[in-house]
């Protein structure tokens, strides 16, 4: 680390493609849920910030969604995104989670490092989920093949779910930041407003709800949010937005249970962000084709820079 004069602050890109570890990485790093988490691509649709303020620096981790080279109009807005965010961040977290059989790049992963050389930013490769790995050797393959595809600031290994190598992390990624003043109060850890992140909370509970009948079609927007009331309670409206009728149907359920199910759930983890009680609110809509318009995609606050959900 830098010495008291030498205040280190900035700001840390985290890409790579889908399932990866990102979003569980950024939540580990800054001790806070500050992104959602579940097993399917598209999972995380905008940028989100998670603060990390440590002795002598504070590391701004930006997630990104995971890259995806298709045509289909909503992976191209998030792969925009992601290749966006890493022109205005100082430097990169390449995360890949290490997998058993010979150490080859699959495409997605040679597009997201073509993009990490063409920014020209210092970049540390995180080999993640080695907790998963039942042969060292294979980790070591890794780091000798990715060593000779770039000449990365560092590798360090993690298991994001486990805890492991996070520490040596922080310390690689805030000795490349700029010298610099604190961007964020001691007590941040996101620049997200509540409303947003209480939406990704809806949408996550619908994810891990429906499983893979309709994750990417989903979106949510919080409609209203009441501040607590003399009861000490918070009141909250979401939408949730399908493109047809019978999506609406898998969401709400035979005689409302799936709808009741994902509100319960929802409102467990919203109360855990707010420590506050709160009466939650669900209404399901159709809106139809709204993947392939990206108006609609706007609208819906998706793959913006800072808008809210």
């Amino acid at each position: 680390m830098s010495s008291a004069a030498e205040y280190r602050s900035g700001f840390v890109a985290i890409v790579g493609e889908p399932n990866v570890g990102k979003s569980t990485l950024i939540n580990a790093l800054v001790g806070e849920k500050v992104a959602i988490v579940a097993p399917k691509p598209q999972t995380t649709r905008n940028r989100i910030l998670g603060v990390k303020t440590v002795p002598n620096a504070q590391i701004v981790f930006i997630d990104t969604p995971g890259v995806r080279i298709e045509r289909e109009p909503l992976a191209k807005t998030l792969t925009r995104t992601t290749f966006g965010v890493l022109d205005s961040a100082d430097a990169v977290l390449f995360v890949m989670a290490v997998r058993f059989e010979t150490p080859r790049l699959q495409r997605h992963e040679v597009a997201v490092l073509d993009a990490v050389v063409r920014a020209k930013k210092p970049a540390i490769l995180v080999l993640n989920k080695i907790d998963l790995l039942k042969r060292r050797d294979a980790l070591l393959d890794w780091i000798s093949v990715m060593k000779e595809r770039h000449p990365f600031a560092a590798i360090v290994p993690t298991s994001a779910t486990k805890g492991d190598g996070l520490d040596g992390l922080l310390a690689e990624a805030a000795a490349l930041l700029p010298v610099g003043q604190q961007l964020y109060p001691d007590d941040a850890y996101t620049d997200r407003p509540e409303r947003f992140l209480v939406s990704e909370l809806v949408r996550e509970q619908v994810i891990l709800a429906t499983r893979d009948e309709l994750p990417y079609s989903v979106a949510v927007r919080t409609q209203s949010f009441q501040e607590a009331d003399a009861k000490k309670l918070v009141r909250i409206e979401c939408s949730i937005f399908v493109e047809r009728d019978s999506q609406k149907g898998i969401i709400i359920g035979r005689r409302g249970q799936m709808l009741r199910r994902i509100g319960e759930a929802a409102r467990h983890e919203i109360e855990k962000l707010l420590a506050h009680h709160v009466f939650l609110g669900l209404t399901v809509k159709v809106r139809e084709n709204w993947r392939d318009d990206e108006g609609a995609m706007r609208d819906l606050g998706i793959g913006d820079a800072d808008g809210e959900a």
